[in-house]
């Protein structure tokens, strides 16, 4: 079985077929009805999947089935704690439930692809020799997977700019208090601020409500707090409808809020669907002609974390970081959130 590395990140093992049923399947060595060979690099991961690129040998493989790998990322789950939903479970999830939500060309494309389990058994040998993110050190490929999906490489060329980053909520949380002076965004961030805990989305310094603003001097303001580029800002800027079709969804499908879901299977699936859309990525890749957006991440958020979701809600109510009375030891005055119109400065409490 071969394992030879190319660099330090790349494995040259896998090989494409197509399996009786016309599924894409990626295996190891190749066989009589091998129809391509390629390399898998790894790329990047996240705490439930890990990417790796796909890398065609120039000489090997028709050009079909060249095409349907060439621009895309092979996406493989880890073995995660607990139980979670198989591969397949999530792309059929995307597939139709998220897809139907949007219109055509709104979501990233996947694929299901089959594996090999010889395959997962060496590429999760091969990212334990790799220089991983500390907090990822330890993780494996999960191996009783016998699945992965095909997502498009969003990597942008020369001349081209992408733009990547989490909407988030981009209504308020019907569950805030009516003379918040945070959306809930914006709340969350500055109570992670507080504890010295920031994510990369906090990074961004930008309130989600400004993107869907009716004021295009708002919405221009966001855009530059995202990118240098200026045709990234301009499609900003012109509050693109992914957005606006973003927001309405999120907005349909938990009008009650996290405090007020009942017990019913239904209520429960949309506001799962609700918490997905709530953050999932958008995919914003200017080319040398056009503008592409895509939204991505849309594994379904799991219905065990309602009590979570829950805790988290109250907490920001009880504790004040809606209305941005938080307590004196962690108060801060508000400066990014428009949900309000700019007023003087509230003073600690």
């Amino acid at each position: 079985m071969p394992t030879t590395m190319a660099c330090q990140s790349t494995l040259k093992v896998a090989a494409y077929k197509r399996d009786s049923d016309g599924l894409l399947e990626f295996g190891l060595s190749c066989s009589s009805d091998t129809v391509g060979r390629c390399e898998l690099e790894y790329l990047a991961e996240g705490g439930a999947n890990v990417l790796f690129m796909i890398r065609l040998e120039a000489t090997c493989g028709n050009e079909c089935t060249q095409s349907q790998v060439t621009g895309k990322l092979l996406r493989l789950r880890k073995a995660n704690k607990g139980p979670q939903p198989s591969t397949q479970e999530v792309f059929q999830t995307i597939k139709q439930v998220f897809e139907p939500l949007f219109t055509a060309h709104q979501v990233l494309e996947h694929e299901l692809v089959a594996l090999s389990p010889q395959l997962i058994m060496v590429l999760d040998q091969h990212l334990s020799r790799l220089a991983r993110p500390q907090a990822r050190v330890g993780e494996h490929l999960d191996e009783n997977e016998a699945f992965g999906i095909l997502v498009p490489d969003m990597t942008p060329e020369p001349e081209e700019e992408l733009l990547q980053f989490k909407p988030k909520w981009l209504a308020q949380s019907p569950s805030a208090p009516l003379e918040s002076r945070r959306c809930r965004t914006c709340a969350f961030r500055a109570r992670r601020k507080a504890s010295s805990c920031t994510t990369s989305t906090d990074a961004q310094e930008v309130c989600p409500l400004a993107l869907v603003s009716t004021s295009q001097e708002i919405r221009a303001l966001a855009a530059t707090a995202l990118t240098s580029d200026t045709r990234l800002q301009a499609y900003v800027t012109d509050k693109p409808p992914i957005l606006s079709t973003l927001l309405q969804k999120q907005q349909s499908l938990d009008p009650n809020g996290v405090l007020r879901v009942g017990d019913e299977a239904e209520e429960i699936a949309r506001l799962t669907q609700a918490m997905t859309l709530r953050d999932c990525t958008l995919f914003v890749l200017a080319g040398r002609s056009e503008i592409v957006a895509r939204l991505g991440d849309l594994d379904l958020k799991d219905a065990g974390k309602i009590a979570k979701w829950q805790i988290a809600e109250t907490t920001l109510i009880t504790e004040g970081w809606y209305t941005n009375e938080e307590a004196p030891g962690m108060w801060q005055p508000e400066t990014i959130c428009c949900l309000r119109p700019p007023q003087p400065p509230v003073k600690a409490p």
